[in-house]
């Protein structure tokens, strides 16, 4: 037996990019020195792809249940056997529920214990909406399927960002905005920068959610009656959270490298 874990690969939709970005990616073999892959799909959407692109199929093991699970080769965890219909580029409801179906089967084999970790392809949720299945984001679905408080984080290179609000419409970020959701935010990365990465003292920045950081009032108060009080409540716990910063400027003065990771208000003040 392996002592390499098992990482689980979800499909996505897949008329989009997932299936290519995994095709590609798990014929490097080098993939076998680190983890097990597990994927959950069929063959037949690698056998469509692969014919597609002109790139070489990836040496697979069909899988059923876990103890089909091999090591030092591409597990296929088949999660649907419908007759599809592939159109790369465009949205389908077939599609959407392929890529729930997979994600389902995989947070099935997490709570199991079949699998160690989780990496998801892209999801169109127009498509999963539509194919009448509740689908908010991945973050969303592992917070109900685990009944647990989750938390987005994103990584490139030394940079890592987070956000209080998720998948939320702009217009609604400042009603979705509180002290207690700020601290927990706060909270929550500082334990996940401790737990995942070692870090034993993190020092968090967080941005103001205003143009200039609201200047004092001028232009929203959320820095102030907000953000601020988040600040002064979590320093009392010992947590290095230094802030509000205008968002406007911080990325692109290069301060982020100056922490270990940033807190953000919403979704795209982050991830742009």
């Amino acid at each position: 037996m392996s002592n390499k874990p098992c990482i689980g690969i979800t499909l996505g939709d897949f008329n989009g990019i997932g299936p290519e970005l995994i095709l590609k990616s798990l014929s490097n073999e080098l993939i076998f020195n680190y983890c097990t892959p597990v994927v959950y799909a069929n063959t037949y959407v690698f056998k469509y792809y692969a014919e597609l692109l002109e790139y070489p199929l990836f040496t697979f093991n069909v899988v059923h249940k876990a103890a089909d699970i091999k090591h030092g080769v591409v597990n296929i965890r088949v999660c649907n056997t419908d007759r599809i219909e592939i159109t790369p580029g465009s949205p389908s409801t077939e599609a959407g529920k392929f890529a729930y179906d997979s994600l389902q089967l995989a947070v099935k084999d997490i709570k199991e214990g079949i699998i160690e970790n989780l990496l998801t392809a892209p999801i169109d949720k127009k498509s999963t909406t539509d194919a009448g299945l509740e689908f908010n984001g991945h973050t969303q679905y592992f917070a109900s399927e685990f009944n647990s408080n989750v938390q987005m984080l994103l990584l490139a290179d030394e940079l890592r960002v987070a956000m209080v609000t998720g998948h939320t419409a702009l217009s609604d970020v400042a009603q979705n905005l509180s002290i207690e959701k700020i601290v927990a935010s706060i909270k929550s990365l500082n334990e996940n920068l401790k737990a995942d990465f070692g870090i034993l003292k993190p020092k968090i920045a967080v941005l103001g959610m205003n143009p200039h950081g609201g200047d004092q009032g001028l232009m929203g108060r959320e820095e102030l009656d907000m953000i601020a009080p988040a600040l002064r409540e979590v320093e009392k716990d010992g947590i290095i959270a230094i802030g509000p910063y205008p968002p406007d400027g911080f990325f692109g003065s290069a301060n982020s490298k100056n922490f270990d990771a940033v807190l953000g208000m919403y979704h795209d003040q982050v991830l742009t």
